[in-house]
Formats: C-alpha cells, sequence, structure tokens
C-alpha cells in the first residue's frame, strides 16, 4: 500500500538503516514516478506489480493471485526477514502467502477500511482473515478507535482473546512543518471555524454546512473557513459557500505550508464530522495550533487523548452536529491543547518503535520467533 503516510514511515527507517523492499500494487491511473524515495541504504527499492484492471476490484481472490505472482517474480519474498502487510486484508493476503511459501514471520496494520468495508461488506472473506490474524505475530492498530471497533466487531469477539495479546496501537505521525510550528496560545472565544479535507461524502462537509448555518441563524458573528478540494461533493459545497458569503470562506486547495499554518492559526476551532477515519492526521495538525476539535464518535481520533480537546458526534445528524458546534462555543475555556505532548507524533519516534517491534520478533530469545 501506498499514501504520503507510508512515505514518511518508510523515509524514516531508511534512515535506521533498515534495507527495505516495497512492494506497491499499479492500478490504471498510477504513476510510479510519484512514488519515489531517494534510498540512502544499499539495496533498498520499490517493487511494483503490473497493471491491476477493473476486474481486479470486483474479485478479491483472483487480486491476491495476480498480486502474489507479481510479487513473486521479483525474488524478494524468500529473501526477505521480516514482512510488514499496511492492510490486513489486501496486504495481509500477500503475507500471509509468503507465510505459508517461505515461512516468513509478519506483521499487520488494521485500518479503517479493514474494519468499515472488509468485514462490514465481506464477511466470506473471514475465513482468510482469521488464517493471517492467527499466523501475524503483531496486530498493529492505528488508533485506538481502531482498536476498539475490531475486537467489538461481531465478526472478532469470538476470537479476541487469541488477538489481544499481540495488537498495540501505533499512531502515525504528523510532518515536521506542525511539529516545528506549534502554536500553544490560549485563545478566548471560538467565532471562527475551521474545516480542512475533501468534499466527499465520507469527510461529510455538507452536513458540517448544514449545522454551522443552523447555528449562524442564532449566532450570526460566527464563521466557517472551507479548506479542501476534489470529490464528488465540492459543486455543492461551492455552491452553499457561494450563497453565504457573509460567513463562509472558501479557500479551495491549500497545500501543506506556511499559508496553511497561518489559516489554521486564523481560527478558532477546527471541525470535521467524518463518517470513517483510520486516525485523522488533520485533527492532530489542527490541535498543534492551539484549536480544539470536532471529530466522530468511535472513530479516528477518539480515544487517543485524555485530555480534553474536543467534542465527538454524531456524523449523520446535523442536529448532533450543531449541538457540538455550540457545546464546543459555549465551554471553549474548558478544552485544552497547551499541555498537550505531540512528540509521540514525531515519525523519527515512530520509525524507532517499529524498528524496536521488528529487533523483537526475529530475535531468538522471542516469544513471537
Amino acid at each position: 500500500m501506498w499514501t504520503k503516510v507510508h512515505k514518511n514511515l518508510y523515509t524514516q527507517l531508511d534512515r535506521l538503516g533498515v534495507r527495505q523492499d516495497i512492494f506497491t500494487p499499479l492500478r490504471k491511473h498510477s504513476n510510479p514516478d510519484n512514488n519515489r524515495i531517494d534510498f540512502t541504504v544499499p539495496g533498498s527499492a520499490l517493487r511494483f506489480s503490473s497493471v491491476l484492471s477493473g476486474y481486479h476490484r470486483l474479485f478479491f481472490r483472483q487480486k491476491i493471485r495476480k498480486l502474489f505472482r507479481d510479487l513473486d517474480a521479483h525474488g524478494i519474498g524468500g529473501q526477505c526477514d521480516l514482512v510488514h502487510a499496511t492492510t490486513l486484508f489486501s496486504d495481509g493476503a500477500l503475507a500471509y502467502e509468503l507465510f505459508r511459501k517461505y515461512g516468513k514471520p509478519y506483521i499487520v496494520s488494521v485500518r479503517n477500511t479493514d474494519i468499515n468495508m472488509f468485514l462490514k461488506y465481506k464477511p466470506h472473506l473471514i475465513f482468510l482473515a482469521r488464517k493471517i490474524l492467527d499466523n501475524a505475530q503483531r496486530l498493529v492498530f492505528i488508533s485506538q478507535s481502531n482498536f476498539d471497533n475490531f475486537f467489538r466487531h461481531p465478526l472478532v469477539t469470538l476470537f479476541a482473546l487469541r488477538y489481544w495479546k499481540k495488537a498495540l496501537v501505533i499512531n502515525n505521525g504528523i510532518d515536521r512543518l506542525w511539529l516545528d510550528n506549534i502554536d500553544r496560545r490560549q485563545r478566548i472565544q471560538a467565532k471562527r471555524i475551521l474545516f480542512i479535507g475533501r468534499f466527499d461524502r465520507n469527510k461529510n462537509a455538507v452536513r458540517l454546512i448544514q449545522a454551522f448555518l443552523a447555528l449562524h441563524a442564532l449566532r450570526p458573528d460566527l464563521k466557517l473557513s472551507l479548506v479542501g478540494s476534489n470529490g464528488p461533493q465540492q459543486h455543492k459545497v461551492e455552491s452553499l459557500a457561494a450563497r453565504h458569503p457573509d460567513c463562509i470562506t472558501f479557500h479551495g486547495p491549500v497545500e501543506a505550508g506556511p499559508a496553511l499554518v497561518d489559516i489554521c492559526r486564523a481560527s478558532d476551532l477546527f471541525a470535521m464530522a467524518s463518517h470513517h477515519e483510520t486516525f485523522g492526521l488533520v485533527y492532530v495538525e489542527a490541535l498543534s495550533q492551539g484549536l480544539p476539535v470536532l471529530f466522530t464518535r468511535g472513530q479516528g481520533i477518539d480515544g487517543s487523548f485524555t485530555e480534553p480537546v474536543g467534542v465527538a458526534v454524531d456524523p449523520s445528524s446535523v442536529a448532533d452536529i450543531r449541538r457540538g458546534l455550540e457545546q464546543m462555543i459555549d465551554n471553549y475555556a474548558s478544552f485544552t491543547t497547551s499541555e498537550l505532548r505531540f512528540d509521540r507524533f514525531m515519525w523519527e519516534r515512530i520509525a524507532v518503535r517499529y524498528l524496536d517491534m521488528y529487533r523483537t520478533i526475529l530475535s531468538p530469545a522471542s516469544p513471537f520467533s
């Protein structure tokens, strides 16, 4: 699997001297050049599959067979020491095949799509999932909410005890831009609300706007800023913003950099009621700039902080999103961001945690060996 998050991890592992072979599936519109990493460790490389077709989106097992043939053709499966699968189902199935053929130990990261897409809509794959889980050395969850949702899932609860003992939570990190520019100012009141995200159904910007407008009718001094682009709801978002220029500012896409930091610092609270989130780094980025956050109950960062950093809401309810906004505004002084420690979101430290885990698994004295 390939995202910017994974690139950050691979880059830091490279700086720690880890030799990596990273296998990435290619789809029709993939551009391998976008995945480039300038490795410093000799022998590290990116490896790509041949292009997947629409057929493979429908037939999971055929996709895995094809990807395993492509992976095995690179000749790296029998040479590696450890396999790190970045998803339970798609990547985990490949790791399991490598384990069966070459006996290679593997760890699996469990993500939002594994729980809210595969377990929900493809329950027939639970038998494969159990084989993957049974033979994995460790299960890594990116957020506490993902951990909780996984072990509460009815297809998992009967076998939870055997998986619980090898499960741990390791959050993703945020870019240095945010860590080097932490703002611990304590704002006095909340009038300026900020959303940053893609304009699609999952990020739920339309319901947020509807909740904001209902609240704005009673509190006309409130303002909403929208940062983002793409997604099937972009036209509707732009249309709503255009109809309310007095209280809604549509920024469009803003690249990560000083301009985005400035937009955050010009706001008082961050709001995004996504339907599903693996973790939601944008919440942590907002917190780093002193903004308490409105987030989704049971998703993303829910459960990740013991401090009162914001309010959880039901993303399917405009009324509950409005209630959450009102609660944050009325109790603004009760939220704490100035004392938060962000060192656990440093990619350098996160990579060290992964490396320590790899070494433990590969140690002859390890209970996982």
